[in-house]
């Protein structure tokens, strides 16, 4: 279940940084998220998502990610920095093609130990705006770090309210081999 926990953090977190290139999708970007985890198995967890993203080229975006999450009833703790570059291609004047890569640390502390390493992460996914305020979202996610055992695979879906030009708030949901994952933030667009 930790190690459960942990990758689908990871996924969700990429999956919210590589998924916005249409004529008014943001690449830059400032966001906050919560993120609430039930296992199959029963348990839950939750915590907190920072994000950051931005255009270098018109169709290449660099990005990077911090999150912290935890269980209480496990008292176990888990800190996954990634930083990775992504692609976007528009498909049509409203929707985005979208592919990421990034390289994912992940720090995870349990009554028994604490342990470190490195892995990485890749999704593909499409941005579309079906209004001028409302996009929608989904992705495959794909996460590979060696302390979390098998490698975890995720499809994510959601949504993104845009406020005004500069703020956002957004919800989205994701399903995973032994974790479904609610994520609900806000984003400033710059």
């Amino acid at each position: 279940m930790k190690k459960t926990l942990i990758a689908l953090a990871a996924i969700s977190s990429m999956a919210a940084a590589g998924t916005v290139a249409a004529h008014d999708l943001s690449y830059n970007f400032v966001d906050a998220n919560y993120q609430s985890f039930d296992f199959d198995n029963g348990g839950d967890a939750d915590g907190f998502n920072l994000g950051v993203s931005g255009l270098i080229t018109p169709n290449v975006y660099l990005f990077g990610d911090y999150s912290d999450f935890g269980d209480d009833d496990s008292d176990t703790d888990a800190n996954i920095l990634k930083a990775g570059a992504g692609f976007r291609s528009p498909i049509s004047t409203r929707t985005d093609f979208v592919a990421g890569a990034a390289i994912a640390f992940v720090d995870l502390e349990t009554p028994a130990a604490n342990d470190d390493d490195t892995g990485f992460a890749l999704n593909v996914g499409l941005r579309t705006l079906i209004q001028p305020q409302f996009e929608l979202f989904g992705s495959v996610d794909y996460l590979d770090v060696d302390i979390l055992g098998d490698s975890q695979t995720s499809l994510t879906g959601g949504g993104r309210f845009h406020i005004t030009p500069q703020l956002d708030i957004g919800a989205s949901y994701s399903v995973g081999d032994e974790v479904n994952t609610v994520t609900l933030g806000g984003r400033f667009n710059f």
